[in-house]
């Protein structure tokens, strides 16, 4: 037993808990199927039939072994649950199971989408960045680019120098000395403080600073010297993570 606001929860009460949970996951582990099918022209068919199943399964149709509705409330409207028996839970979660299994095969293997923190920087396969470098700072813009294209597939990255990609209307994760951290500052619509002084970084050291530029998203690496950007670099790779699809 566990104690809970007011009074001890049970461990039943806790296993219910924890089954409902799960029994989400698999909900949204099969619409995360159906969408995947239904996103691409040649097994749309399919996720429109996997659709129908799924609705059958749980949603707001009458005959939806778990069934919602929107029920009023203080706040307005609001989607609630209205099935109560146990045993339509248990045939839902099987039949879940069951769609999950059949379905899965049908989807096409989708590439690896990537994250820097929060920022998708590569999407299915697809870098979403270009990789920028300033003057004598390619080296280390390629460590990055080779960190990324190991992921997604080789030759996937694009790399530039900093001029081309501030001229360009790309997302950038750029290498940059301290001195064109300037280059940077003046396409910000807005005051931009990027928090570089003529004594920090200082040697030997590099800032990491991710900001907007207009519509665009620039992940910047400001290294005091070469091998401040080049240490900024090889860091800034440890940000980026894989987020591997359902299927």
């Amino acid at each position: 037993m566990s104690r809970g606001n007011s009074s001890p929860k049970t461990s039943g009460a806790w296993e219910g808990c924890r089954d409902g949970l799960e029994d989400a996951n698999y909900y949204l582990m099969a619409l995360d199927l159906v969408r995947a099918l239904e996103s691409r022209p040649d097994t749309a068919d399919i996720g429109r039939q996997a659709r129908d199943e799924l609705e059958r399964i749980a949603g707001k149709r009458e005959d939806s072994l778990v069934r919602f509705e929107y029920q009023k409330s203080t706040e307005g409207d609001a989607l609630d649950c209205i099935t109560l028996d146990t045993h339509a839970f248990r045939t839902a979660k099987s039949a879940l199971l069951n769609l999950i299994l059949r379905y899965r095969d049908r989807v096409p293997p989708r590439g690896a989408t990537v994250k820097w923190g929060e920022t998708t920087i590569a999407r299915d396969g697809t870098a979403q960045f270009t990789i920028a470098f300033g003057r004598g700072l390619e080296e280390a813009a390629n460590a990055i680019r080779d960190h990324l294209d190991r992921r997604i597939g080789p030759g996937k990255t694009r790399t530039t120098g900093l001029d081309a990609a501030l001229a360009s209307r790309d997302n950038a994760i750029a290498v940059i000395s301290r001195e064109e951290a300037d280059s940077i500052r003046r396409l910000s619509p807005t005051a931009l403080d990027l928090g570089i002084t003529d004594s920090y970084p200082p040697a030997g050291g590099y800032a990491i600073r991710e900001v907007r530029l207009g519509d665009r998203v620039w992940i910047i690496v400001v290294g005091a010297d070469r091998a401040g950007a080049t240490l900024g670099a090889r860091n800034a790779c440890r940000f980026m993570r894989v987020v591997r699809p359902v299927f």
